[in-house]
């Protein structure tokens, strides 16, 4: 045994008794075991088990709960091997909590939130262990014999960091020097023995030479990861043995390697097995993956990466890190839940089921692949055999085809190894481990890792010190060493219980406290057994106090051991005093307190305190003496020399630790000396002091008088003990009780210091304030914090310069701790925290996690000076304030503001319905917004019946007499077949309106509106279908389609709840065929964000069913929501659908044409802007679109080549000739050519021309199709080119100069050019007129239209107008999409003009003949669009009224289905997302409008031959929600709020929110300001920027006697409130005012205010008819603590108007008369300041000449008897009367000292024969004020008048 390993507590070791209070039996259920896992205290304060019992689990509250009384149970299809609580780290930072179940080959997590995870492990488990935020798993090995173990040269320990993430391995690293040894854990003889949480470590054994080792558990960084990846080699290939080998695995490591770290037996190095190294060249992985995980709800898990793990993955992509591949499973959730119809699941391989080396059967080993193989699903095999790779399966086996590397995330880093384990082992060898590991603290707070070994019946103790960072922790070489068998940390005392030989003990490190006795007479009859048949086996199962014994018949008794300290007050004392002893002398005093304690004490605060008063004095060697009526306090002549411990309080924090660093301890221990010598005695003096900072500290907490007072009682007999007459005032002014009593304390010896400096901390402020220099304060961290914070608050306050050394006004005493560096981080952040004194305090204290409840603890006058800061930050308010700060000033709206937009899930749209009704329109939004946006009119509703599409349309037709039935049920169905054409086209508009407007519900279908093609005919309304007249088969399939589209951009962006189990429940039907409404489902899920939760197993089930427009929705809605991305993985599901993209070779797909014409749309926006070379020429030969010999482009053909130069323009987006991919295409020369015409070989290639064959349907000949492929070569130039301004472009694109070119090329030609010459030049666009007149050539503008002039040349007039009306067009939308979603007005009026120029047009027969009326029908919807695009999000109602115009028409010549989805999608653009959403003007945003109104629109539902329909909703990824809604922070009511918008150009105006606001990127801020409201600024950084986009919402806060503006529009206040206000403006206080309880009420709507209103002002009439006083004080300051937005100073108000009243009944609070002069002295020191206080001067001075007044009226009645004052105060100052005979008396006394600032005796020094010119001389020295004077002189009876005349 070491020395000091084990100490005697004292000569005779003194013992407790412990009596059971619980016992528990063995517990079998079904034949077996019932097993306690663990146990943990739960949060009801009782205790909750983990059982095992087979293959259940059981958990349990309380201890020893009945079977029947199980709470739940956990059972599954194989035994459990074990169970334990554990916990995950979320995404966002929350906790996980889980029972974790363990079984032989797989964990099953239960989560507190009821979910259920299954997860495989594919190798067989020894045991699992619970860590920081994860798992650790200890693979189960294979053993040969008995006491050999045979390694297989693969990792044994693994970690798991969250439910659905990957087992890694887990990479341990020693640092020798300046390098790191990173590796693997491959040694067999190693075994983890525990883990450790908090220091995050873990402790290995090595079987083989009994050592054992700490590790230190952290996330593993870059260098963390070996750079070469480990397999198993045969012995006899000796080309791959030394190829790459580390030296860390050499088998001859050098000497400085541990054994542990490549040593001989290290477990980095396999002891019959050669390692080798391959480096992979390639880390190839392909499309589909199987998903790591599945969620029970489908919800898939996404990369759960910290940007050290990024690091490691773009290390890896560069070579520089290789590592094993990652496991792919497919894990199923769900307790007993089978796999659902359509999955596949997966078996995978065990490593545990391969034998080691040598060993046969390795050929036969299989992996499985989970999916067939198909050209949709290429055939693949990932498991846990390809991340170990053995070449005894496959002698080339590399890491090429392991699929993605499986990161390790954790690593473990040596600190320790046991430096020679065979000098304590027993004599079997030495190799058993440790049987128990855990983790203690002694009452000195020292830290051990205590190691039980039962064989050797001891316990090693190693110490370790741990850093904050835990980057540096050390573990003590000394080791200590106990003599146990068993031992059990008891972590609520500090302590552990250790049995030895039959009996226990507990203990306190290596320190013996006593030993422990059962009582076994109690137990005995209890059992009904005999005391020779028991015995004590085992200690388990602590749980706070509690604690199980194992008895040998295998019962468990529960006993139960007390804290030392059950009340605050000794826990404080305590902490307090183990700060400034030395260790082995506080942990002597804990020892012997908690003796006494067992014994004695009760947890109730009296009987606490009393004990360890008894136990302090006798300590300190101070006895109590019967009381006799005199003063018996007695002085010990043997003085003794003690150590100077008030230099602790006195000295600097240099000299404090010197001074503790050289206390020298005797050669005997403290606790080895006689009983008869008090130990604490030389530390009197530290004792005391300590004490009184304690004291200091309770007076700083209202809700700690009792503990005050108690404690304030022994400091005042202590003082009277050792004659400390200024300690002795101070605890009299604050208990005036105490001169009553006598205390008979005496002390063995004298202190060292005959009298101490008083040190109080109103003392210390009063100084600071008069600044005057004071002396550092003693402080001690980590117990003394409020006056710590005080400290640093009111230095801030009063020192009066910004740069302040806390060190000049603190002073550590005792030990440093990690509290007193924080404290002083805190105090140095703040000091650059804000631009004034009362912002950096306010900071301060809401750092320190100070409320404005907790403000309320502090005395009022001591917080005064805060509330003050409080009142000043309230009204200015900084706008970079954490959410802690504002809610400390009150500022409730922007604390929410704040954490609404940090939080981005707080935006919560309305609920979609679960039930959908008959006439569900499907635009249910949210109304109250609606309200607020539109107030004066219908506007809204007036929309709804715009796009309602799911009633019956009525067909209001009368009959001719003439007419036969059938002919008018004919001529009915034709007008319903008209109506229906506007019905079928509502659906891609009422997306657009409901866009992002509702939320679902998670466990229920998605209500979709139907699409009502059915008439009624009034006045039956009688049904009418289409029964009598023919309309094609497909007419409703797309319709359908956008109606599915328009349901799935309903659902808001980004939430959550929409995993893929959502949709896959929205997904299931009967015929498990996807119908084109859930096909146009998906896209609109797509289209807003919400397909990439789709795991990739379901979208290989979706795409595998082959239907058109599933796949087709598919494509595109992934597409968009990684638009930009270039995700490879999808990237090769798109070429797939893409036949020119195919192989060579290939076999034919099949493909369907609108298939392969998204799929080339969706590589472009997948590939936008990326300037990809290879797309960007396969989308230039799709363009043209030559007809082949089997049918290929025979068909829409005109789609197929817009897609494709969409697409193009897409890659190239911007990139124009800037991009050195695309340098030497010359893509400009080749798009011209597909203008302009010319020979497809120039393009295609003659030899491809060749291999492709002719067509037999289409003859096209050698030359381009101009007409196929122009109008998509015009669009790609013109978005390759956008912004780029190149000027060889923009003059090939300009427009022919003559009439005779001009009248050659198409006129539809003439408008796409000239948008995509205004789009390349796009900033010469600008929104006048002068702008499109310059666009028009001046010949077209001279003979356009001109019918009565003929031309003498000829010109024909057709192509002028017909070229006019298009270069309009073609420019009004270049204007649309230059100011979409900017709502600016000269555009607006712009395009107004030119509307009702078409219009004009339209109805003028000449001009409509001449042109044709499908002409100028197209140029006028794409003006609307353009309107309604600048418009967007505005329901401008100009616009409005031009849309219901144009929808009203039903003629079937006008009117088409494009038609009315142009005009209705102008529509949605104006009402877009409720008009809460704009668009964009970004590149992208610019690509996508312009596919999206695409000014050629179809003909008729089924038509998409220019155009694909599905393209008409990608103008969703143009959109933004740019809305701002304010919320009144009191109800959450949303509200209209005046507000001025800052933006970055300097420019500020005027907007009434909510709004729709500009781009995000031109504001700079956002500020609410208005008389009605809080002022408050808001920072539109770039954080608040994507957060608004989500929430959207900001919260306000209402002025008092102000409401709404919905409440009361036109802004007249209550005369009520008008006359509050002028009395506000000529009064400081409404002290005299009296105002009715009703107006308080109608001030504020606060729930507080209505109850102070309610419960204090209560009117109570007298016989007079007339309110009591105090009432009317109670209404005048309640009303001006509304007025003024100070209810914080309600209970000043309170205090000070009953400390009067309790003043008049005699008993007031000396206490409150404290506080009422501290802040009296603060006020006067504001005032001088000239700084405003929150409360008034003159209202303080009024109450003190109140008090005076009281107290002087008091000297008649009950100080009468004493002859008034004057007998008591000579008695105070002079001694020379009898003291107070009652408290009465005392407390009346102490008020007179307050309230006429008289100082104590010692500073005054006079005796009865001072005369008059001392007095005088006296209080000038002082600074007494004049009614301290007199009433001294009026106690020596002295003439008053003559010092009146002098003052």
């Amino acid at each position: 045994m070491s020395n000091g390993s084990h100490k005697a507590a004292a000569v005779q070791m003194a013992s407790i008794s412990l009596t059971p209070f619980k016992f528990e039996t063995p517990r079998r259920k079904n034949s077996e075991n019932e097993n306690c896992c663990c146990l943990r205290p739960s949060s009801a304060g009782t205790a909750e088990g983990l059982y095992v019992c087979g293959n259940k689990v059981i958990l349990r509250k309380g201890i020893c709960s009945a079977y029947e009384h199980d709470n739940k149970t956990f059972t599954s299809e194989v035994p459990v091997k074990q169970a334990f609580w554990c916990s995950f780290r979320e995404q966002d930072g929350r906790l996980l909590e889980c029972v974790c179940v363990v079984h032989v080959e797989s964990l099953t997590l239960h989560s507190d939130k009821g979910h259920s995870y299954h997860i495989p492990v594919p190798f067989k488990v020894r045991k699992v262990w619970p860590i920081s935020g994860g798992l650790l798993i200890e693979r189960s090995i294979v053993q040969l014999l008995d006491t050999i173990v045979q390694g297989d040269g693969l990792p044994l320990v693994f970690t798991l960091t969250h439910p659905l993430e990957d087992i890694c391995p887990l990479t341990a690293s020693q640092r020798i020097g300046n390098r790191s040894n990173v590796n693997y854990l491959y040694e067999p003889h190693m075994s983890i023995l525990a883990t450790f949480d908090d220091p995050s470590m873990v402790m290995s054994h090595d079987m083989a030479s009994g050592a054992h080792s700490v590790w230190i558990l952290r996330r593993a960084a870059v260098e963390d990861i070996p750079t070469q990846v480990p397999v198993v080699a045969k012995e006899k290939d000796r080309s791959y043995l030394y190829k790459g080998t580390p030296k860390i695995m050499s088998t001859s490591a050098p000497e400085k390697y541990p054994p542990f770290m490549g040593g001989a037996r290290s477990p980095f190095a396999t002891p019959t097995q050669r390692l080798v190294f391959k480096t992979p060249d390639v880390l190839s992985s392909g499309f589909p993956r199987l998903p790591k995980s599945v969620h029970s709800k489908g919800g898939q898990r996404s990369g759960r990466f910290t940007e050290e793990q990024h690091s490691l993955r773009s290390h890896l992509l560069e070579g520089k890190v290789k590592i094993r591949s990652r496991l792919e499973s497919d894990v199923r959730i769900g307790s007993g839940q089978t796999p659902m119809k359509g999955r596949f699941t997966t078996r995978l391989p065990h490593i545990a089921d391969v034998p080691p080396a040598g060993v046969s059967g390795l050929r036969n080993a299989k992996s499985y692949s989970p999916l067939p193989s198909s050209p949709l699903c290429p055939h693949y095999s990932r498991s846990w055999s390809t991340i170990f790779c053995d070449p005894l399966l496959n002698d080339d086996c590399t890491l090429e085809s392991m699929g993605e590397p499986l990161l390790p995330e954790m690593c473990v880093e040596l600190v320790w190894v046991e430096s020679d384990p065979s000098l304590d082992s027993s004599s079997t060898g030495g190799t058993s481990g440790a049987n128990k590991v855990f983790i203690t603290t002694d009452v000195n707070q020292r830290n051990y890792i205590c190691v039980v070994m039962e064989t050797d019946s001891k316990i090693k103790l190693l110490e370790f010190f741990k850093a904050p960072d835990l980057k540096d922790l050390t573990i003590s070489e000394n080791v200590l060493v106990v003599p146990a068998e068993k031992a059990l940390p008891i972590r609520a005392l500090d302590m552990m219980l250790v049995k030895y030989k039959s009996s226990l003990s507990l203990y306190s490190g290596a320190s013996k406290l006593c030993e422990v006795d059962l009582d076994w007479t109690r137990i005995v009859e209890m059992l009904h057994l005999k005391r020779e048949d028991l015995d004590i086996v085992d200690v388990v199962h602590n749980v706070q106090g509690d604690f199980s014994v194992v008895l040998s018949n295998g019962y468990h008794m529960w006993c139960s051991l007390p804290p030392p300290a059950s009340t605050p007050l000794m826990q404080l004392c305590l902490k307090a005093l183990r700060s400034v002893l030395e260790d082995e002398v506080f942990q002597e005093a804990v020892f012997d307190l908690y003796k006494k304690k067992v014994e004695y004490a009760e947890d109730t605060l009296e009987e606490e305190w009393r004990l360890f008063r008894s136990w302090l004095l006798a300590c300190l060697g101070i006895r109590s003496l019967e009381t006799g009526g005199t003063d018996v306090t007695r002085w010990s002549h043997d003085l003794v020399q003690s150590v100077p411990a008030l230099a602790l309080f006195q000295s600097s924090n240099e000299d404090i630790l010197n001074r503790l660093s050289s206390f020298k301890r005797s050669p005997t221990s403290v606790s080895q000396q006689p009983e008869c010598l008090p130990y604490l005695q030389k530390y009197t003096t530290t004792v005391f002091l300590t004490l009184h900072l304690i004291y200091e500290e309770l007076k700083l907490n209202v809700t700690n008088q009792k503990e005050t007072d108690i404690l304030g009682t022994l400091l005042y007999q202590l003082a009277h003990c050792f004659g400390w007459r200024e300690y002795l005032d101070v605890y009299f002014r604050d208990i005036p009780s105490l001169c009553l009593q006598q205390p008979a304390l005496q002390a063995s010896v004298a202190p060292l210091v005959p009298e101490l400096r008083v040190l109080t901390f109103m003392e210390w402020t009063q100084r600071m304030m008069e600044g005057e220099e004071v002396e550092p304060f003693p402080v001690l961290f980590g117990v003394t914090n409020r006056l710590i914070y005080l400290l640093q608050s009111y230095a801030i306050l009063f020192a009066g310069h910004n740069d302040i050394d806390m060190s000049r006004f603190t002073r550590r005493c005792g030990r440093s701790s990690s509290f007193e560096e924080e404290a002083n981080k805190i105090f140095l952040d703040v000091q650059t925290a804000g631009s004034s004194q009362e912002e950096r305090v306010v900071v301060l204290l809401a750092k320190v996690g100070m409320t404005q409840s907790l403000l309320q603890t502090i005395p009022f006058g001591v917080c005064l000076p805060l509330w003050n800061c409080v009142s000043y930050c309230q009204h200015s308010p900084s706008s970079t304030w954490s959410p802690n700060i504002c809610q400390l000033v009150g500022r409730e709206d922007i604390a929410k503001s704040l954490t609404s937009i940090s939080n981005s899930d707080s935006y919560k749209p309305p609920l979609v319905s679960e039930h959908q009704d008959e006439g569900d329109d499907g635009m249910g939004m949210d109304e109250e917004v609606l309200k607020l946006i539109f107030k004066e009119d219908l506007r809204i509703a007036e929309v709804r019946n715009c796009l309602q599409s799911s009633k019956p349309v009525t067909i209001d037709l009368k009959q001719k007499p003439e007419v036969s039935d059938h002919d008018f049920l004919e001529d009915q169905e034709e007008v319903l077949l008209l109506a229906t054409q506007r019905t079928m086209a509502l659906p891609v508009a009422r997306g657009m309106f409901t866009l992002g407007s509702v939320q679902p519900l998670p466990v229920a279908q998605f209500p979709i509106p139907k699409l009502d093609v059915t008439g009624r005919a009034p006045p039956k309304n009688t049904t009418i279908n289409f029964e009598h007249i023919t309309v094609p088969d497909n007419m409703m399939l797309w319709a359908q389609f956008n109606n599915g589209v328009a349901a799935g951009l309903r659902i808001t962006p980004n939430l959550s709840k929409v995993d893929s189990s959502w949709i896959l429940l929205n997904l299931e039907k009967e015929d498990q065929q996807v119908s084109s409404t859930m096909a146009g489902f998906l896209m609109g899920l797509g289209l807003n964000g919400h397909l990439k939760h789709l795991s990739e197993m379901e979208l290989c089930n979706l795409l595998s069913q082959r239907n058109e427009l599933c796949t087709l929705s598919l494509l595109i809605g992934i597409a968009a929501s990684k638009c930009g991305s270039g995700d490879m993985h999808f990237h090769s599901v798109v070429t797939l659908h893409i036949s020119s993209l195919l192989p060579t070779g290939s076999a034919d797909m099949d493909i369907p044409h609108s298939v392969e014409i998204a799929a080339i749309l969706s590589a472009g926006i997948l590939h936008m802007e990326s300037a990809n070379r290879h797309l960007t020429e396969s989308m230039l030969k799709e363009i043209a679109c030559v007809p082949g010999p089997q049918l290929e482009y025979s068909v829409d053909r005109e789609s197929h080549a817009l897609a494709a130069g969409l697409s193009l323009g897409m890659i190239c987006l911007g990139a124009g000739g800037k991009s050195i991919h695309l340098s030497d295409m010359n893509l400009m020369q080749k798009l011209f050519v597909y203008i302009e015409g010319g020979s497809k070989a120039s393009i295609l290639g003659s030899s491809s021309l060749k291999n492709r064959g002719a067509s037999h349907v289409i003859l096209e000949g050698d030359q381009i199709n101009v007409n196929v492929s122009g109008i998509p070569a015009i669009l790609a130039l013109g978005l390759a080119y956008l912004k780029t301004h190149d000027r060889d472009v923009s003059l090939k694109l300009s427009l022919p100069s003559t009439c005779k070119s001009l009248s050659l090329v198409r006129p539809d030609f003439l408008l796409f050019k000239i948008l995509s010459y205004n789009l390349i030049n796009w900033n010469d666009i600008y929104p006048e007129k002068g702008f499109i007149n310059q666009q028009i050539p001046e010949f077209v503008q001279k003979w356009s239209f001109k019918f009565n002039q003929v031309s003498s040349s000829k010109v024909d007039i057709e192509a002028m107008s017909q070229a006019e009306v298009n270069i309009v067009a073609g420019a009004c939308l270049a204007i649309g999409l230059r100011y979409a979603g900017t709502a600016d007005r000269k555009a607006y009026r712009t395009l107004m003009d030119y509307m009702r120029y078409y219009l004009l047009k339209m109805d003028d027969p000449n001009s409509s003949n001449l042109v044709g009326r499908v002409a100028l029908e197209k140029c006028m919807n794409l003006t609307l669009l353009s309107a309604s695009m600048v418009m967007n999000g505005t329901g401008d109602l100009e616009v409005f009224r031009y849309v219901r115009h144009l929808g009203r028409r039903k003629s079937l010549g006008e009117v088409t289905y494009g038609n009315h989805m142009a005009i209705h999608m102008a529509l949605g653009f104006l009402f877009l997302g409720g008009c809460q959403y704009s668009l964009e003007n970004t590149n992208k945003a610019v690509a996508v409008l312009l596919t999206a109104v695409y000014p050629t629109f179809p003909l008729e539902s089924s038509d998409n031959r220019y155009h694909l329909q599905a393209f008409r909703h990608l103008y969703v990824m143009a959109a933004e929600r740019r809305f701002l809604l304010p919320r009144n922070v009191e109800n959450g009511k949303a509200c209209s709020v005046p507000a001025v918008l800052h933006m970055k150009d300097g420019s500020s105006f005027q907007i009434s929110l909510p709004t729709i606001l500009p781009s995000w990127e031109t504001i700079e801020k956002v500020e609410v300001k208005g008389e009605r409201y809080w002022e408050f600024v808001l920072n539109v950084t770039e954080d608040i920027q994507r957060s608004l986009q989500t929430s959207g919402s900001v919260f306000v806060k209402e002025r008092v006697g102000s409401s709404s503006y919905e409440d009361d529009p036109s802004g007249q206040r209550s005369s009520l409130t008008q006359a509050l206000f002028s009395s506000y403006r000529d009064h400081d206080s409404f002290y005299t005012l009296g105002q009715s309880i009703v107006n308080v009420k109608e001030l504020s709507k606060s729930s507080l205010v209505h109850t102070y209103a309610t419960y204090l002002c209560s009117p109570v009439i007298r016989s007079t008819g007339r309110e009591l006083p105090w009432q009317q004080f109670y209404n005048s300051v309640l009303t001006e603590c509304v007025l003024k937005e100070k209810m914080y100073l309600l209970p000043s108000y309170i205090k000070i108007e009953q400390l009067v009243r309790d003043l008049q009944m005699g008993q007031p609070s000396i206490f409150e008369v404290q506080q009422f002069m501290s802040a009296l002295a603060f006020v006067k020191w504001f005032a001088k300041k000239e700084i405003e206080c929150v409360l008034s001067e003159k209202f303080l001075s009024t109450q003190e000449i109140r008090l005076l007044c009281v107290l002087e009226g008091s000297e008649n009645g009950y100080l009468q008897e004493r002859g008034g004052f004057r007998d008591l105060l000579r008695w105070y100052l002079f001694g020379s009367e009898t003291p107070p005979s009652n408290t009465t008396q005392a407390i009346l006394l102490v008020c007179l000292l307050q309230l006429n600032h008289i100082p104590p005796p010692h500073l005054l020094n006079l005796t009865l024969k001072s005369s008059f010119e001392d007095i005088l001389t006296k209080g000038v020295l002082v600074g007494l004020p004049q009614s301290c004077c007199l009433k001294i002189l009026d106690s020596l009876n002295i003439d008053i008048q003559d010092f009146s005349a002098i003052v």
